[in-house]
């Protein structure tokens, strides 16, 4: 979209005359004011002989004296800032040093240079390139742009530093149109009088660079470095002349500015694979239609929603009620005025949306063209006349006059009625018509929202003023928004309703965040990770969750780009500040709050000398000072500085910081490496010093371990292998890779499941490198780490071996302890392949070892409790073999005990061994509280086994308990519970499995199906040979043959199932079949047999079976 720049030079103009006697303004400063929507300043500026040599050192003091208002004064400002690096050269002002920069980089070169310098003599070489260079000093003052390299026809621009600024890509892709339209504009004419016309190609790249003015700067250009830079050369050289080509991250930021047509990928020298390029059209975007909200989204700001809404209300004619909604980039206005318009227009109401972008500064009354350009259909698609037409019927109720000002203003002058041209444009008669046309209404009430106020050009803030002061017939709220808390938008004297936006509460957070998690379930750590390192800021809150689609551990720490809008409004933040950006360099590298006096040694101040930069700081707003002198603390107001002050950190400066913090704080807290081992860990590494680092980082992530904070302690022994692997392998580095690996077995055990490959090999790690160093007890944690993942395999010869190895070898070293773990292994073995009793002998005899003093640290070590999990074992021996009030109580024991020690993965493996035994026995409703309480265990600690095998058994028995059978949808929905739980445990209990499926499918009356899923659960079972519970299976195969009608084969199923029961010693099994032939053949017979095994139980209890078996024989007195 471009515009009609005759009529926008006069707009700004318009009615600004010389002084009487004085010459005009000065050319430059001029083209400055013009650049911020100031040009009708000019005149005022040469009143006070302000010239070129002295506008560049103008301060706000001078500007308020000039009478310039709050939000002049900080748009010129802004300009004057970028402008100044030529000056601060000359004068010696402290330039930036080398730091990591998010910018965008304009790489020009004219066409035909080399040719040119062939033909040309050099002093008509020098007098074409001072003009080119002229060229584009004036459109890199113009949109904010720095030159950093002029070597011939080569022009470097940078956008982004030495100031940060918002839009630089925009702004960039401005300034290289602006270059290019000079150039077309002018005809450099030789002393010979020839002519030559001058072109350019333009490459414009965005991404990451060092960039700065390092200690052996001397008046030349500033150290540049990083891939951007090339890049943004090779797109040059792509160009066609007089084009301008960007990469795809400059397109992507700049994509609501401008337009682009899409080139064939491109092979940029030394860049390995083609990349995306585009060519950056120099016509604008047309705005689109209102943003629209996702209605599922949550309000993050009702307190603020309810106040605009308070204020629509009080909303009366004739005077129009106006807010401003104020508050830091990211922070929710967008979103809330979104929702907020939708509510009224949903209602009734007329909205109209001015938007105001980085560039509009640049262009006189954009917001409004824009709109009207939404309203006339843009040039592209309609003609001049009928686009005139619409005018007319928009504009029906002015005056022709009025219409012909907006007319102008629109480019459409050449049809206007009566030969008004251009040169006739009222600026004062174009903003009273355009105000009136703002705040007229086609509805009962009208809604006018000014989107980033704090970007409109001072024209646009004059016709804003101009709406506040017109009379309205109809309720009417202008409604504006601004990073500004006090922005100047409306001069009226009772002034704007105040609305800040602030971060949000973390419970706002937290639906924010799962609703754009889109339903993923991230464990508790990582969302209370991504809730903390927002901030409260909605607009990193979403970017959080993008990233954390990638995330499978949550580190503290994690590598994360704030979004660009926030990186660039607090980078400009942090280069307004005069003294104190050492200071936030060095506090990034803490991340927590800091005592001053720790601050001050980092820096290698004295707490004095810190003093004055602290408050510098303080009076920004950007840090916070808390406590006495003798326990001052400070720091960051917001996190979001932190993110951005330490991004902007090179290498050698970041690793400097942290070594001398390594060294304030080991001075000043000589107990600190005990108490807190992971902070020293974390400055130790990333300072460099590995040698300190490994120790400290293994010592964090056992301690971590020990707590169940699996994810944590995941960081700590990552950082330790980075450390060690420096360190490199030998005596003093192998002992702590044993610690390493130990640890990482228990939490892979614990997240991924004892069967998982990972869980596995660290196991057999462990093992070799326990037997290099002769570490026995070391060597015992291995053997019992590949014994359970053996078991947890249904590898069970496998297992047994194992438990047989680690039997001996503790005998051999007279290790009590690893002998009550071997033993229970062999018991654990037992049950597992149905020999019952020899199982139950073994697992209580290895309970009854435990001693919780001594053998509670196996929990953090192994990843479970060793009276967990044989107590839970226990319950399955004693239960099935006829003793089911030991075995429920044995099964209760190993929650509460779990429960009592606050270890979360033995907790959760209780809770799930026990919802499988209660689900055996019947007992559907208690089954259901513990696979719930298992499944949000595995959600909020990330244990994948836990948190899969809840939600199959969790959705199972809802279905089982349910008297209607399950629809096709809720059997899709389990099929995919199952899937999720057999991807993280394909190996064993899949007779439970079965015996869920098998239920469902013949309640729903699908023998067929019940079949199927019962096959596939017995050909797990021969095939690895778990057979505790092959008679119950055997059971099910029997009621399915006699659904399907096969009475006798049922019969003869029933009397092999309790063959294999009684054989086993399955006496509880044995009586629910036996049951089962009664229910089928109430023959004194079949009651004798119930009765029968009724009596050989060690116990009974009021459970399902033996409810069951009380009404078959009423008249039997139990015992």
């Amino acid at each position: 979209m471009s515009f009609p720049s005759a009529a926008i030079r006069l707009i700004c103009r318009s009615g600004c005359t010389n002084g009487v006697g004085r010459v005009g303004p000065d050319e430059e400063v001029r083209t400055v004011l013009e650049s911020v929507g100031l040009g009708e300043l000019a005149p005022r500026f040469a009143a006070e002989d302000v010239d070129a040599t002295l506008l560049w050192s103008l301060e706000d003091g001078d500007l308020r004296d000039l009478g310039l208002t709050l939000g002049q004064r900080k748009k010129l400002l802004e300009r004057l800032k970028a402008g100044r690096s030529a000056a601060d050269r000359e004068s010696g002002t402290a330039l930036p040093e080398p730091e990591f920069r998010r910018i965008t980089v304009l790489f020009s070169d004219l066409v035909g240079y080399t040719e040119l310098t062939q033909r040309l003599d050099p002093d008509d070489m020098r007098g074409l390139l001072q003009r080119y260079h002229a060229a584009a000093r004036d459109a890199a003052r113009q949109h904010g742009g720095f030159i950093a390299s002029v070597q011939g026809d080569g022009v470097v621009m940078l956008f982004g530093f030495p100031t940060a600024q918002t839009a630089s890509a925009e702004r960039a892709i401005g300034a290289a149109h602006a270059v290019l339209a000079r150039l077309r504009g002018l005809q450099h004419r030789l002393a010979s009088g020839e002519t030559i016309d001058l072109e350019a190609r333009v490459g414009i790249a965005s991404g990451k660079a060092i960039v700065g003015f390092g200690p052996d700067y001397a008046g030349g250009e500033p150290q540049m470095v990083g891939p951007v830079i090339n890049r943004a050369a090779r797109l040059q050289a792509t160009a066609p002349p007089g084009g301008v080509v960007v990469d795809e991250a400059t397109r992507a930021l700049a994509a609501a500015a401008f337009a682009f047509d899409a080139l064939p990928e491109a092979a940029l020298k030394g860049f390995g694979q083609k990349v995306p390029v585009a060519l950056a059209l120099p016509q604008g975007v047309p705005p689109g239609p209102p943003r629209s909200i996702d209605p599922a989204i949550p309000s993050a700001h009702e307190a603020e929603r309810g106040r605009l809404a308070e204020a629509w209300r009080a909303a009366r004619p004739p005077q129009p009620a106006m807010v401003l909604l104020s508050g830091e980039a990211g922070i929710g206005k967008s979103t809330l005025v979104a929702q907020f318009a939708a509510e009224l227009r949903g209602a009734g109401a007329q909205v109209k949306r001015l938007s105001c972008m980085a560039l509009s500064a640049n262009v006189p009354l954009r917001p409004v063209i824009d709109l009207l350009d939404t309203l006339l259909g843009t040039a592209a698609d309609s003609a001049v006349k009928v686009r005139f037409e619409q005018l007319e019927r928009l504009f029906a109720w002015a005056t022709p006059a009025e219409r012909s000002a907006v007319a102008v203003l629109m480019g459409l002058g050449g049809v206007v009625p009566g030969g008004v041209t251009a040169t006739q444009l009222d600026r004062r008669l174009l903003l009273s018509t355009l105000a009136r046309f703002l705040m007229q209404s086609e509805a009962a009430a009208l809604l006018v929202v000014v989107e980033d106020v704090h970007w409109a050009d001072a024209t646009t803030r004059e016709l804003l003023a101009a709406c506040a002061d017109t009379a309205c017939e109809t309720p009417v709220m202008l409604l504006a928004t601004s990073r500004e808390a006090e922005d100047p938008v409306w001069r009226a004297e009772s002034g704007p309703l105040q609305v800040p936006l602030s971060p949000v509460t973390e419970d706002a957070a937290r639906r924010v965040l799962a609703h754009h998690l889109a339903g993923r379930d991230l464990p508790e750590a990582i969302n209370e990770a991504i809730v903390t390192r927002s901030a409260g800021n909605p607009l990193m809150l979403e970017a959080l969750a993008r990233w954390a689609h990638d995330w499978t551990v949550a580190q503290p720490g994690q590598e994360f780009e704030v979004p660009d809008s926030i990186y660039e409004s607090i980078s400009a933040r942090l280069d307004a500040l005069p003294s104190g950006r050492k200071v936030t360099a060095a506090l990034s590298v803490f991340d927590e709050p800091t005592e001053e006096r720790v601050l001050a040694a980092t820096l290698g101040m004295t707490a004095a000398d810190l003093g004055p930069a602290l408050a510098e700081l303080a009076r920004a707003r950007i840090i916070e000072r808390r406590g006495g002198s003798a326990a001052a603390s400070v720091r960051f107001s917001h996190s979001l500085y932190r993110e951005v002050a330490y991004e902007r950190l090179v290498k050698s400066a970041r690793e400097g910081l942290h070594r001398s913090a390594f060294a304030a704080l080991t001075r000043s807290h000589a107990d600190l490496a005990r108490q807190r081992p992971g902070h020293l860990a974390w400055h130790a590494h990333e300072g460099g010093d590995h040698a300190s680092a490994a120790p400290l980082a293994v010592a964090a992530g056992e301690q971590a371990l020990q707590r169940s904070a699996l994810m944590e302690a995941t960081h700590f022994l990552r950082q330790a292998e980075m450390s060690i692997e420096r360190m490199g392998e030998g005596e003093k580095t192998d002992p702590l890779r044993l610690r390493v690996l130990i640890a990482q077995s228990s939490i892979s055990r614990a997240r991924l499941g004892i069967a998982s490959e990972e869980a596995g090999r660290l196991g057999r790690e462990v093992l070799e490198l326990a037997q290099k160093l002769r570490e026995t007890r070391s060597e015992l944690i291995a053997l019992t780490g590949l014994y359970t993942h053996a078991l947890v395999r249904a590898e069970y010869a496998a297992a047994g071996k194992w438990a047989g190895l680690l039997h001996a070898k503790a005998e051999q070293a007279q290790d009590r302890t690893f002998r009550m773990i071997g033993r229970r292994g062999m018991g654990v073995v037992a049950l597992h392949t149905g020999a019952l009793a020899e199982a139950a002998l073994a697992l209580q005899e290895a309970l009854d070892s435990y001693d919780e003093a001594q053998h509670l640290p196996l929990a953090h070590s192994h990843g479970y409790d060793h009276a967990e999990i044989s107590s839970a074992f226990l319950s399955y021996a004693l239960w099935i073999s006829g003793d089911p009030v030991g075995g429920l109580a044995a099964s209760e024991f190993s929650v509460s005990h779990s429960r009592r020690i606050r270890h979360h993965h033995s907790l959760a493996q209780a809770l799930i061994f026990r919802s499988m035994l209660l689900l055996v026995a019947g007992d559907w409703q208690q089954c259901l509280a513990a696979a719930q309480e298992c499944a949000e265990l595995g959600r909020r600690h990330d244990l994948g086994v836990m948190r899969s095998a809840g939600g199959f058994f969790v959705m199972g028995v809802q279905l089982l308990m349910r008297e209607a059978p399950p629809a096709a949808a809720e059997y899709a929905a389990l099929n995919q519970k199952l899937a999720d739980f057999r991807r993280m445990n394909p190996y064993n209990y899949q007779q439970v499995i079965g015996i869920v499926l098998a239920q469902l499918y013949l309640r729903s009356g699908s023998p067929a199906e019940a079949d199927a899923a019962l096959q596939q659960s017995e050909a797990v079972q021969n095939r690895t040979r778990e057979t505790f519970l092959e008679p119950e299976l055997m059971r099910l195969r029997a009621q399915i043959l006699r659904a399907s009608g096969e009475e006798g084969a049922a019969r003869d199923a029933l009397a092999a199932a309790l063959q294999v029961a009684e054989k086993m010693g399955a006496r509880m099994l044995a009586l629910r079949i036996a049951c089962d032939m009664a229910e089928a053949d109430p023959s004194a017979e079949t009651l004798a047999r119930l009765a029968a095994a009724r009596r050989k139980l060690t116990s009974q209890d009021e459970g399902w079976d033996l409810m069951r078996c009380q009404a078959l024989l009423p008249a039997v007195t139990p015992g």
